[in-house]
């Protein structure tokens, strides 16, 4: 569940760089966001380090979301 929507992430983030439009990093936002989304839906399911292990992905899922978030709306000011 969670892999193919990280190698989703994966692929797209890669493709993206500073002159990237604004719709393009807003399609990797939305990937990151459903990564986050599906380590977040399998943690109740996991225990020990693969709980921990999904948490710190969707924390930093989260993160890329935020930052792609506030990049766009810098650029948009």
């Amino acid at each position: 569940m969670v892999a193919p929507t990280w190698r989703k992430l994966k692929k797209s983030a890669r493709a993206v760089d500073d002159t990237s439009p604004d719709e393009e990093l807003h399609q990797v936002r939305i990937k990151a966001k459903r990564a986050r989304y599906a380590a977040e839906a399998v943690v109740p399911a996991l225990d020990g380090s693969g709980a921990k292990a999904a948490r710190r992905f969707a924390l930093r899922a989260a993160a890329v979301q935020e930052s792609l978030g506030a990049s766009g709306r810098r650029r948009r000011a």
